[in-house]
């Protein structure tokens, strides 16, 4: 699987699961970001107004 998408979907499973009552957007951003930059790419930015798409 290509990283970014390795990143992706880490992040959408992860925010699908609601392990937390509070942060679970933040933690998925953490891992995705983690996953790129482990990868060499840059860390993505999920501004606030894109975060529902």
């Amino acid at each position: 699987m290509h990283p970014v998408e390795l990143a992706s979907q880490a992040h959408f499973c992860f925010v699908d699961i609601l392990t937390f009552i509070d942060g679970n957007g933040r933690t998925a951003r953490l891992l995705m970001n983690l996953l790129l930059l482990k990868n060499e790419y840059p860390p993505l930015i999920i501004k606030l107004a894109d975060k529902k798409d």
